[in-house]
């Protein structure tokens, strides 16, 4: 175990939406993201609050600057208006889940015109796909998260779920392990990675990412980071 430095504390309040296995009042500590956050706070000796809300609510509610930030954010241009962006925290890649008994191959997202699409609200791709469906005979379903989305699929009222790579074998190991007929598109749709945001409207909140980049690029260097990971997987969500 690495010893992780510590001053003085101050606290930080930041809000986060269900996404298993980074973000979940379900899982030990939070998630394994959520683990990382809290220690790359915790060099600089701020100490953090979670609250676990609807995605929507949780975004809002940092925006407003009703909580200090927010976790678990890919960068957008219409978010950078309000929020202060911390460095890269967790690489992922957005996927198609689909019936493996339908088969389903795609080159381009035009490919998807005609099928019937469950999204999770406030997700980057919604805006996308809603203008593909537009030129074919497609639907756009939007969820209230992501459970709902990958309940949708597994029914068969979808054709296609588009979720977080990890996010969606998480939640089909642990809320659908009978659901064999459900697999992922190797290609991704989408690469990315997570961010905390801070709001623009709290005193001193581009220092207090400030303090956040210098805990994460710590855990980093020093291989914290990895054995979080390593750990977590391995040891407490047994993916």
């Amino acid at each position: 175990m690495v010893a992780i430095p510590s001053l003085a504390a101050e606290t930080v309040v930041l809000t986060y939406g269900e996404w298993p296995p980074y973000h979940s009042s379900k899982l030990p500590g939070k998630g394994v993201a959520s683990i990382v956050y809290e220690e790359a706070f915790g060099f600089s000796g701020v100490k953090v609050v979670y609250e676990c809300l609807p995605w929507k609510r949780a975004y809002e509610k940092a925006r407003h600057g009703e909580a200090t930030g927010s976790v678990g954010w890919l960068k957008s241009g219409e978010r950078e208006k309000f929020f202060f962006y911390s460095d890269p925290v967790m690489e992922s890649e957005t996927v198609f889940f689909y019936n493996r008994y339908n088969g389903f191959e795609w080159n381009e997202v035009e490919d998807a015109k005609d099928m019937r699409i469950a999204i999770p609200l406030g997700d980057l791709a919604q805006e996308t796909f809603t203008t593909v469906v537009k030129s074919g005979s497609g639907e756009i379903h939007t969820t209230r998260g992501y459970v709902q989305g990958m309940r949708m699929l597994v029914a068969g009222r979808v054709d296609l779920f588009v979720c977080n790579r990890e996010v969606g074998l998480h939640i089909l190991k642990n809320r659908f392990p009978d659901a064999t007929h459900v697999v992922v598109h190797p290609r991704p749709i989408r690469k990315g990675a997570s961010h905390l945001i801070i709001s623009r409207r709290i005193p001193f909140g581009l220092e207090l990412v400030k303090k956040f980049n210098k805990g994460l690029h710590w855990l980093k260097e020093s291989g914290r980071y990895q054995q979080i990971l390593t750990e977590y997987f391995e040891e407490k969500s047994g993916l």
